[in-house]
């Protein structure tokens, strides 16, 4: 079976990019962030979105990957995941 997996960072904004993201978007009627960007996400976008699957060294993998040292499952916003390879932005 072929795996598809990434490093984390190739697909983060950088530090600075999430840091003004989070101040700018991040608020009372945010629940969580995005993973990638720091963007809020309100808890509609958290239920509704796309989540992805971190392991311990830094990489992103499929949903059902075996095998791995898993940090778990993290959310990221629309914009974000249609960036990602469709293997990795799944729904939970």
């Amino acid at each position: 079976m072929t795996t598809t997996t990434v490093l984390a960072s190739d697909f983060q904004a950088t530090y600075e990019v999430r840091e003004t993201n989070r101040e700018r978007f991040n608020g009372s009627k945010h629940a969580d962030e995005c993973f990638l960007c720091g963007r809020g996400l309100t808890e509609k976008a958290v239920e509704n979105g796309r989540f992805i699957h971190l392991t311990t060294d830094g990489l992103l993998v499929p949903q059902d990957a075996e095998g791995i040292d898993s940090q778990g499952a993290f959310p990221v916003g629309s914009e974000c995941a249609k960036r990602l390879p469709k293997a990795l932005a799944f729904r939970i």
